[in-house]
């Protein structure tokens, strides 16, 4: 099974909006995890990766980034995976968080929704394994855990119920309870 080490989105500046580690020599303390950092955008800057995926090898691991508005997105993996499994883990982050934000990819948006990020990265990897690939089946799950969806009704027995009609149920009772205590 592949297994990635880090996934990260970087502005244009170079400084980081979200970074996960999951393993791999860069996962030990912040001072590691901050060389590696300065590491990969010394060794990025430059590159042109707008619409198309670069790909470069830095230490004993591949590198896979593309750069959509102002932000970069990357998934490291050891040199010894497979970089087609990585680029596909690259493609299901960014076609998920382009879903997940209503198709503006930029940085403010992604600081704004962060909670949503950090929820798109654990339904994406986990322990440095991708868990799943599908941007549908990932957007389905982060709105499915972050209560972004809208349930709408439920309809129980031809009894359409919802939020409101449990309350004015739980209000009648509680109306009836209390007449009937005052008797």
């Amino acid at each position: 099974m592949p297994l990635i080490q880090s996934l990260h989105i970087f502005n244009t500046e170079g400084k980081r909006v979200y970074v996960q580690y999951y393993g791999g020599r860069q996962a030990g303390s912040v001072e590691k995890q901050a060389a590696w950092d300065a590491q990969l955008l010394s060794k990025t800057r430059g590159v042109n990766a707008r619409g198309e995926t670069e790909i470069i090898l830095l230490e004993d691991s591949v590198v896979l980034f593309k750069t959509i508005v102002d932000v970069t997105f990357m998934v490291c993996t050891s040199a010894l995976e497979n970089e087609l499994i990585a680029d596909e883990v690259l493609e299901a982050l960014i076609a998920s968080t382009d879903a997940l934000l209503g198709g503006e990819v930029e940085q403010i948006a992604i600081e704004e929704n962060l909670d949503v990020i950090m929820l798109l990265f654990d339904e994406l990897i986990d322990a440095g394994i991708p868990l799943e690939l599908d941007p549908q089946v990932l957007v389905n799950r982060v709105n499915l855990r972050g209560g972004l969806l809208d349930m709408g009704e439920l309809d129980v027995g031809g009894i359409k119920i919802n939020e409101q009609t449990i309350a004015a149920a739980f209000n009648q009772a509680k109306d009836q309870l209390t007449r009937q205590l005052l008797r």
